[in-house]
């Protein structure tokens, strides 16, 4: 709520009322509307994640950040971990999904995002904010060995050695 505008709380309000039940994707998202709204009828439902399949696509040594560009997912931490990665492991390379979009073409920026997450070796998430973790999910289903924090819905759908504490 602290970071929520006015109306943000009064459209959950208003869904609440309007609603007879909540769908959420985790445990993690579900309790918000139960104990921060008071909402009665929350349930838990997961989220398919349908990715094309890249058969024998070579993985090249990638680190990927899969997130659209919003504070809370942290591009700047990960401008700084690029500049990092640089310095430690000169052939290594990094991409964040902003450079796979065309807005002329959303179907191919579509098919080349996950052409990238398909030959990246590594995703990285630094998410502060965090309801389901789509873009991770389809990361792991596309072959990426995933470090994601000890935190949100991440506990729920990543085992502990890829959770980073801090």
């Amino acid at each position: 709520k602290k970071n929520m505008a006015p109306w943000g709380e009064h459209h959950e309000r208003m869904v609440g009322q309007a609603t007879d039940l909540v769908f959420s994707g985790t445990e993690d998202h579900a309790h918000l509307p139960r104990e921060k709204r008071g909402f009665k009828r929350v349930v838990t439902t997961g989220l398919p994640v349908k990715v094309p399949d890249f058969k024998k696509v070579r993985k090249d040594n990638r680190v990927v950040f899969p997130h659209r560009l919003a504070h809370e997912k942290q591009p700047t931490r990960f401008r700084r971990l690029v500049n990092f990665i640089k310095k430690r492991w000169p052939g290594w390379s990094c991409v964040m999904t902003k450079d796979l979009w065309d807005s002329k073409d959303p179907a191919g920026s579509k098919l080349r995002y996950y052409e990238t997450l398909a030959s990246s070796k590594i995703a990285v998430s630094l998410a502060l904010q965090e309801t389901f973790g789509i873009a991770m999910l389809e990361a792991a289903a596309l072959g990426c060995t995933c470090i994601v924090p000890d935190r949100l819905s991440y506990q729920e759908t990543f085992q502990d050695h890829i959770r980073y504490s801090s």
